[in-house]
This record gives structure tokens, C-alpha cells and sequence, in this order.
């Protein structure tokens, strides 16, 4: 059956944070609107650049006694983001196909359409997870606080701890110091669940952009899904009509009609 961990590990897809060796000896020009100023100068410039975004990606969710994969689709423009995921259930028949479902940010609201579980406007944590899909840079304010330093695999990074509020999807991040891209972050799940997201399998795009193409999260401590970027275009002209919710058509079977297949297969 279709159970929350399942539409939780769906939702933390696109992206999209073990332990804590926090370094202290922070010198002067090691504070934080000093990283928050080249931050925001170094990805203005990759706004400038990259208009829109194309990306491929296959996601393992990890569920108790089985994995699940899902093939996904992101188109990103600006702040605006489009979502299709195809996830294979086991349970299903066949004919059925997989689980379609689409995820559509307008740059106002975030929606989730699918044929098993109808059309829902997000909001609240769960709007939150889904702008980890946006660009991390974008909600960095002064409102934050550098605590220290840590090296995670061959990069050293600020380890940044986030004020919370309204469209903050993250509590805690960690930035490598010399490229400034995000490494790990750390958020709550719906219900107070810890979410960590590693990013890692750096490549480059357009002009020298790191992009991670690999991502594993974690819940509570878990791994509970690993998300591998298959192929990346970059400034395809992407049309506005891509990301209106009111053009997505997610075709394929009810709730009801899943639970009278399924019954029709296990007599």
C-alpha cells in the first residue's frame, strides 16, 4: 500500500543533508555576511546565466522490506519549478503502470496533482520541503548564524545554523568554503521527523556551475531515499504554460480504482 513514508520520501525527492566535529578558531573575515555577500554576488551571476533547467533524475526510495524507483522529470525556470515522477509500486497490476504524479510551482504556490490522490495546494512544511527543489542561495538572509567549520569527504565547510520561519526549508547548512555550494543540510519533516541531505558527485554545467548529482537523504537517522541526476539541458526556452497547475492532466487510475485491481488480483 501507499503508506506516509512512501509520499514523504516522494516529497524530499529533488533534491532536495554524520556526526558534528564543529571546528572552532573562526578568524574576522571568516563571519557570516561576509559568506552571505559572496554568496549572493557568486549566484547572481549563475542567475544570469542559467534562464531555465531540464533535469533527468532517478530516485530509490527506501520503504521497510523493499526499494522503490521512481523516474523523475524537473523543469525549473527562475523561481518557477514543474516535477513529473513515474514511481513503480510492486503491489500494483501491471496494466496499471506506475504511480504518476506531478509537482508544480507557479512562483505563488506549490501543487501536487496526481490520478490516485487528486489535485492539493501545499503549504506549511510541506510547501517548505518541495523549495528545497529551488535555489538553496535564495533564502539566505542575515538572519543566520556561522557556528563553527567542518570537512565532510574533501571539502571543508561554514557550518551555518538558519533562523526559522515562513519559506526557510532549512534549520542548519553546511557550505564548502571555496566553491560556496551546499553540501549538506539539515530540516524537519512533517511530522518533527530529522531530515540530513548529503549532496555529492559534483559536476560542472555552463560556465564551471557545480552541480551535485548525487543526493541521499536521511530521516531520523535512516536512509530513506537516494536521488542520481541522469542528464542535465540548460536554456531550452522553457514556456511559462509548462508551469501552470491548471495545464497538468496527470492521467491513470483513481484511489478506487487501485483498491479494485488490487482486490481483483489477490482473489
Amino acid at each position: 500500500m501507499v503508506t506516509k513514508n512512501t509520499h514523504l520520501a516522494i516529497k524530499l525527492m529533488v533534491v532536495a543533508a554524520a556526526s558534528l566535529a564543529l571546528g572552532a578558531g573562526l578568524t574576522v573575515a571568516d563571519n557570516w555576511q561576509n559568506i552571505l555577500e559572496k554568496t549572493k554576488a557568486k549566484y547572481a551571476n549563475y542567475e544570469n546565466e542559467i534562464q531555465d533547467m531540464i533535469t533527468l533524475q532517478e530516485i530509490q526510495m527506501m520503504t521497510p522490506g523493499r526499494v522503490l524507483t521512481a523516474d523523475s522529470k524537473m523543469f525549473k525556470k527562475g523561481e518557477k519549478f514543474r516535477m513529473e515522477s513515474v514511481v513503480e509500486m510492486p503491489e500494483m497490476p501491471k496494466e496499471m503502470g506506475g504511480m504518476r504524479t506531478v509537482v508544480i510551482n507557479d512562483g505563488k504556490a506549490t501543487w501536487m496533482i496526481s490520478s490516485i490522490l487528486g489535485k492539493q495546494k501545499l503549504s506549511g512544511e510541506e510547501e517548505a520541503q518541495y523549495q528545497t527543489e529551488g535555489d538553496w542561495w535564495g533564502f539566505l538572509t542575515e538572519k543566520a548564524k556561522l557556528i563553527g567549520s567542518e570537512r565532510i569527504d574533501s571539502r571543508t565547510c561554514h557550518v551555518v545554523e538558519i533562523e526559522e520561519g515562513r519559506g526557510v526549508p532549512y534549520s542548519k547548512i553546511w557550505i564548502d568554503e571555496k566553491h560556496l555550494v551546499l553540501v549538506r543540510a539539515n530540516s524537519k519533516g512533517p511530522q518533527g521527523q530529522h531530515i540530513q541531505m548529503d549532496f555529492s558527485d559534483f559536476r560542472k554545467i555552463g560556465s564551471g556551475w557545480e552541480i551535485p548529482y548525487k543526493t541521499d537523504v536521511y530521516m531520523d537517522g535512516d536512509l530513506i531515499s537516494t536521488v542520481l541526476v541522469k542528464a542535465i539541458e540548460i536554456n531550452k526556452g522553457l514556456s511559462d504554460e509548462l508551469f501552470d497547475p491548471e495545464n497538468a492532466d496527470v492521467e491513470g487510475p483513481s484511489m478506487q480504482d487501485m483498491m479494485r485491481m488490487m482486490q481483483e488480483q489477490n482473489q
